[in-house]
């Protein structure tokens, strides 16, 4: 890796820092060997440059492309370092080598340089270790996630085992393959036991204020892996064989977790990237599944019920390690996917029916999984419209810093929640306005009743049309008479229908002017049927299908009216398009909650859940404003999910602000460390000077290596204090 290489240049120059420390004899050539030293100690210095060049061109291709994560935080810190390096520390040493040079005396500058080049030499390894410590977090997370999938395999022949007969259990193959799977399993509570040491070790080398992963991993292995693998010897041991399978289950899933603590950073493209493929994989084996289970309706060669259920279960567990990827970073994919799960443990609870017939269960199976692969089909569009958005983004020019797009999306979130209370206050005045007077339902009634029955009266006689059309067309002329009579009584109906429902403050008015002039048409045409029906039977036959389509639209005119009075006596007209009007106001604040929820994803996912929520409350108030009801209780659920979303967003705020101030007042701080460690450093030349100048005025040239010229609080030895011994961070995985 180009990373890799980089770092290891950098720890390569400590071979080089360490033969440039100053020479503890001196010689004629004294000042030959300065130069050398000033000229290597440049060398060094150029090195360094050059190492802190790649690695900020590295992070400028991590920039372009809009990356984040582990890598990049790394490379960021180890830039810092090397910065400071070469634009501090080595330019001192080569000023110190050439004061010494040109001074002709060893003195403080000499002491100075070396102890100059020491620093760079602590520093350097610095780099180096905590390189070593990345890795050591990969390859355990890496070996975590390993044994997830040996847990795992131990635990489907668990599963095997616990669904076979209980006299099954005993028996000589059952005994030796029982005993394999506690040896398997204790093999694999060792291995977890010597991957928690080396985290343990870890958690006690790292500060947990800096690096609180270890920590937070080993709460894990306390609560839940520990207890889980213990469980499983003990009842593997006992033959329990359902409540083994759910310990290794338990086991295999806190591996995963801890995995997932333990790995490095990564950035929301490639989380959707690896659950795109991921989900693809599981549609795949979804598929497979589906095929197969059609197959149980097989006379011959049918797949068992028990191995299709057991390779469902399988696509469970792949689907929904999916969902936990995705949770905080889309949302609405995890939904989907959820959904998904459902559907498949609905097909695995068929599966296991064994009193059903065959056909019934392969069909029932089918069309939960059918269900199961819509959702995975809808996750991973979800995922790719997310991937869109990205490259979008990738080719625009970043305008706005992150915290003030957080800003701008708690003024959305303020917004919404003003709207949604807005919506709540207009509904409880609509709630206020009263309900019909008993003399208005009264009237209402009536209409409903006379029109129920005027509506049942055209159906008829629109249903006896034609079933003489098809089965005794030779009583078309009579059947005519009839119809033209009937349109002609219901028309007559319809006036006593309209006041009686304009008393009872229902407008039916446009539903009875439509009747009006259906049953109109409808008396024409039956008449003209019934005249011309011995001349020409064909003409009739047609004359009188047409009226019995007339008939049937006044039938649906006047149920319409019959709907509206119904209404009218359970509540007002205007109370009941007031919640409406309301509704459509409800689903418009909704899809503004959607697209502020996709906004705050990536920046804000846990605000980002608490709009989700607000969205379904508001779905929920929308469907009973629909229907003219007040939905107090599902719009003050939608209004706590906002306040909750925006005391989120607030707190975001707060962080990103109090760090900003922070790094100010720290640069602010290092500033002023830098200009008082320079003349601190000048004092106490000066001083090493004037001290060695008065201990021994005639003889300077030819001093070595005094003990009081050497710099106060410079180490003794070679070895910086509190460096770990080796090269090694103890904890490192073998």
């Amino acid at each position: 890796m180009k990373i890799n290489r980089i770092l290891l240049t950098g720890a390569a120059l400590l071979p080089l820092a360490l033969s440039a420390a100053p020479a503890t004899k001196v010689s004629a050539n004294r000042s030959d060997l300065l130069l050398r030293q000033e000229l290597k100690q440049e060398r060094i210095g150029a090195t360094l440059d050059r190492v802190a060049s790649q690695i900020k061109s590295v992070i400028t291709e991590y920039q372009l492309n809009g990356l984040e994560g582990d890598d990049l935080d790394t490379l960021v810190r180890f830039h810092g370092m090397l910065g400071q390096l070469s634009d501090q520390d080595v330019a001192k040493i080569v000023k110190q080598l050439g004061l010494t040079r040109a001074d002709g005396k060893t003195g403080g500058n000499a002491f100075g340089a070396f102890y100059g080049q020491k620093q760079v030499i602590v520093k350097l390894e610095q780099i180096y270790l905590e390189w070593q410590t990345q890795q050591i977090f990969r390859e355990l997370s890496h070996r975590f996630k390993r044994l997830s999938q040996t847990q795992k395999n131990t635990m489907d022949r668990t599963v095997l085992w616990a669904t076979k007969p209980a006299n099954a259990l005993y028996g000589q193959e059952a005994t030796i393959e029982l005993r394999l799977q506690q040896l398997d399993q204790v093999g694999i509570d060792d291995e977890s036991k010597a991957l928690v040491q080396k985290l343990s070790d870890l958690n006690e080398k790292l500060d947990s204020k800096t690096e609180p992963r270890p920590k937070l991993a080993l709460k894990l292995v306390k609560a839940d892996l520990e207890p889980s693998l213990k469980s499983a010897i003990d009842d593997l041991k006992a033959r329990r064989l359902q409540s083994a399978a759910g310990n290794e289950r338990a086991a295999r899933n806190a591996m995963l977790d801890i995995a997932r603590i333990l790995a490095p950073k990564r950035d929301r493209e490639e989380i959707i990237r690896q659950a795109i493929a991921d989900i693809e994989k599981a549609i795949e084996d979804q598929t497979k599944v589906k095929k197969e289970t059609e197959q149980i309706k097989q006379k011959e060669n049918a797949p068992k019920a028990e191995d299709l259920e057991r390779a469902q279960a399988n696509v469970v567990d792949q689907t929904d390690l999916i969902r936990q990827d995705v949770s905080e970073v889309v949302p609405e994919a995890a939904a989907e996917l959820k959904d998904s799960t459902e559907n498949q443990q609905n097909a695995r609870n068929v599966l296991r029916n064994e009193q059903a017939p065959k056909e019934q269960v392969a069909d029932q199976a089918n069309e939960q999984q059918d269900e199961a692969l819509e959702n995975l089909a809808d996750a991973k569009e979800i995922l790719q419209e997310q991937l869109e958005k990205l490259a979008e983004n990738k080719n625009q020019p970043e305008q706005k810093t992150k915290l003030e797009k957080l800003k701008e999306l708690a003024e959305k979130v303020e917004e919404l929640k003003a709207q949604e209370e807005a919506i709540q206050e207009k509904a409880e005045e609509i709630e206020q306005l009263g309900d019909p007077t008993p003399a208005e339902q009264s009237e209402a009634e009536a209409a409903r009743q006379n029109a129920e029955k005027q509506n049942k009266e055209a159906e008829q006689i629109a249903s006896h049309i034609e079933q003489v059309l098809e089965k005794a067309p030779e009583q078309v002329q009579p059947a005519a008479a009839i119809a033209a009579k009937k349109a002609e009584e219901i028309a007559k109906e319809l006036p006593e229908i309209e006041k009686r429902a304009e008393a009872g403050k229902a407008d039916v008015k446009p539903e009875l002017k439509e009747a009006a002039e259906k049953l109109e048409q409808a008396a024409k045409e039956a008449k003209k049927a019934a005249e011309g029906a011995k001349e020409n039977p064909e003409q009739a036959k047609k004359d009188l299908a047409e009226a019995g389509k007339n008939l049937e639209a006044a039938a649906n005119a006047l149920q319409k009216a019959e709907e509206k009075a119904q209404d009218a006596r359970e509540m007002k007209a205007e109370k009941r398009e007031g919640f409406q009007e309301q509704g459509k106001e409800q689903g418009k604040v909704k899809e503004e909650t959607n697209e502020t929820q996709n906004e705050a994803a990536e920046i804000a996912p846990e605000a980002a859940q608490s709009l989700n929520q607000a969205s379904k409350q508001m779905e929920k108030a929308k469907e009973k404003l629909d229907e003219a009801k007040n939905s107090p209780d599902e719009q003050q659920a939608a209004i706590d999910a906002l306040e909750k979303a925006g005391q989120q967003l607030a707190d975001k705020i707060d962080e990103l602000e109090e760090a900003a101030e922070q790094k100010k007042a720290l640069e602010e701080l290092s500033n002023n460390v830098a200009e008082l460690i320079k003349e601190q450093q000048d004092l106490q030349l000066d001083a090493a000077k004037a001290a060695a100048e008065q201990a021994n005025p005639q003889n300077q040239e030819n001093v070595g290596q005094p003990e009081g010229n050497k710099p106060e609080g410079q180490p003794e030895g070679n070895k910086p204090e509190g460096q770990p011994e080796g090269n090694k961070p103890e904890g490192q995985p073998e």
